[in-house]
């Protein structure tokens, strides 16, 4: 837990670099996922065609989703626009519109449409305690492994 503590006091700042033009990615993240298909009248400024997403945010440390810090909601984007997305609260409000997006996406209501990959609900938590395990084995588990290398082994009686 100490570990972890200091991490997140480092971790303050969004992204860092590293001397080699590695990147050091950490902080909260928001990610779309495409979950359905909207009507077709749901078109971008533009006129582009959009897509029903989950739209959530992660707290991430080098690329591994640590945990969820917001449930996120559905919005419409555009795929090839990923940084791009419509609110479409005023759609689900309507019970047209609410009964056109649960028809196109299959399912009976909308919390079934709030989808969070495994990756980036339980994978990255895995992840984590498996490295903090991995740490504290490091610690705490050469300790008595040298202990008992170091005690004079019992005599063998006939």
């Amino acid at each position: 837990m100490l570990i972890l503590t200091v991490i997140m006091t480092v971790c303050a700042a969004q992204s860092a670099q590293a001397k080699g033009g590695i990147p050091i990615t950490y902080g909260e993240h928001e990610k779309i996922e495409q979950v359905g298909v909207l009507p077709d009248e749901i078109k971008a400024d533009d006129g582009t065609t959009l897509v029903l997403g989950h739209k959530y945010t992660v707290f991430e440390i080098l690329f591994v989703p640590l945990w969820t810090t917001d449930q996120g909601k559905l919005v419409g984007y555009n795929p090839n626009e990923a940084d791009t997305f419509y609110d479409i609260d005023v759609v689900l409000e309507n019970e047209e519109g609410k009964a056109a997006i649960l028809s196109l996406a299959g399912v009976s209501e909308l919390s079934e449409l709030h989808k969070i990959p495994f990756w980036d609900a339980w994978g990255g938590k895995i992840v984590g305690l498996l490295v903090i395990a991995l740490i504290l084995y490091g610690v705490f588990g050469r300790e008595s492994s040298s202990k008992k290398s170091s005690e004079p082994a019992p005599a063998i009686e006939d």
